[in-house]
């Protein structure tokens, strides 16, 4: 996977997905809830949403360029 000139091999992916879902479960986060990111067009960005899928979560994609209101709105 490619995004803004950095590159992931499938398995670097798969393991980046395991530490966020990992993150997850030490946060409390069981599968059904609803998780906010960032939507920045990061690698970081692709693997959070991928683990988020492959835990069972609910992504929010938030807007980098939101107003504190806005993104308290949707939070």
């Amino acid at each position: 996977m490619t995004v803004a000139g950095e590159s992931l091999q499938w398995d670097e992916l798969a393991s980046a997905c395991v530490a966020h879902r990992n993150m997850l479960v030490d946060a409390g986060v069981e599968p059904g809830d609803r998780v906010a990111v960032w939507a920045k067009p990061t690698l970081g960005t692709a693997a959070a949403i991928v683990g988020n899928l492959a835990y069972g979560v609910v992504t929010v994609p938030l807007n980098p360029k939101l107003g504190t209101r806005e993104r308290d709105h949707i939070l």
